[in-house]
């Protein structure tokens, strides 16, 4: 049975991903900032703020504690049992469960739409060579990456996924064309 996706105070995918990666081991900010970009093939680049903002308030949640000899600056910080635990749980939960995520595209799409946009076909036609640009970056940047591991398997999710945006525009193209023939 899958087990539902631990929940932070306002939390983030990257403040469950820092406590997976300090499972591997103390570190500082910057430290894991370089491990984040490493495990994602540099394709989601962080900002430093952001992992230290992160830090902060893993802290106060006591799921993470600083190194107490440290200086501010290069300060490393430590899983508590409650963080490991937390990294644990989110690790092995469902990412399925509960509401759907917000797409950005199909709020634009959507609202364009309701909005009465005389353009629609315009609009999706955009979008559509959007996303066929995308493909084609994540192409040239699949032939530069290892045959199989981490990044790659990445640059394969982006591909399927801007493969499926593209897909979901000729469909909803051709409904709304089906629609608005019917309504003439």
């Amino acid at each position: 049975m899958a087990t539902k996706a631990p929940a932070l105070a306002s939390g983030t995918a990257v403040r469950f991903a820092l406590l997976a990666l300090l499972a591997q081991g103390e570190a500082h900010g910057y430290e894991l900032k370089l491990r984040f970009e490493r495990s994602t093939g540099g394709l989601w680049p962080l900002n430093v703020g952001q992992v230290y903002d992160a830090l902060r308030r893993l802290e106060r949640d006591g799921l993470v504690i600083p190194a107490p000899e440290a200086d501010d600056d290069r300060r490393p910080y430590a899983l508590t049992r409650a963080g490991r635990s937390m990294a644990d749980e989110w690790l092995a939960a469902s990412t399925s469960s509960g509401a759907p995520p917000r797409d950005e595209l199909a709020i634009k799409l959507l609202v364009g739409h309701a909005a009465g946009s005389g353009a629609f076909a315009d609009l999706v036609q955009h979008h559509r060579e959007s996303s066929m640009a995308r493909l084609q970056v994540l192409a040239r940047r699949k032939t530069d990456v290892a045959e199989d591991g981490p990044e790659v398997w990445l640059v394969d999710l982006l591909m399927l996924r801007a493969q499926a945006d593209v897909r979901w525009l000729d469909l909803i193209e051709a409904r709304a064309e089906r629609a608005q023939g019917g309504a003439g």
